[in-house]
């Protein structure tokens, strides 16, 4: 049981990205989410956000959509400018 006071969800939100989620409480995440993906749905036409495979949260968000996945690793170095 959960500390009153204690926020055990969050997904913030920049505009129409769900710019980062966590989660205290994975079982209760997608009730949490639902409620703030669909009022997104009712201000945009559609709304973004990366979900990399290592974090859970983000991954039960990936699946609360119906969308074909691409996985992708991408790198980017840059050198220091001499």
């Amino acid at each position: 049981m959960q500390e009153a006071g204690t926020i055990t969800q969050a997904l913030f939100v920049e505009g129409r990205e769900l710019a980062y989620c966590c989660s205290a409480d994975l079982r209760g995440f997608e009730d949490f989410a639902a409620g703030v993906v669909g009022e997104m749905f009712r201000r945009y036409p559609s709304v973004f956000f990366e979900a990399d495979d290592c974090d859970p949260v983000a991954m039960k968000l990936l699946a609360m959509f119906q969308i074909p996945v691409q996985n992708a690793c991408h790198t980017y170095i840059r050198e220091k400018a001499e």
